[in-house]
């Protein structure tokens, strides 16, 4: 995998890391944390990379 796509990824867990520790997620916010988690449970990452 290319280095530029799991830096891409990375930077998204990142961004959700942070919402999680926020702990009052909107309705949008939970969405986004559900898809990503579909995409990295299914090994789709490159359809990470575009949320």
């Amino acid at each position: 995998m290319d280095g530029e796509i799991l830096q891409r990824v990375e930077t998204k867990l990142d961004l959700i890391i942070e919402l999680l520790h926020d702990k009052t997620l909107t309705t949008e916010e939970i969405a986004l944390i559900k898809e990503t988690d579909e995409y990295l449970k299914s090994g789709r990452l490159s359809e990470l990379v575009r949320l």
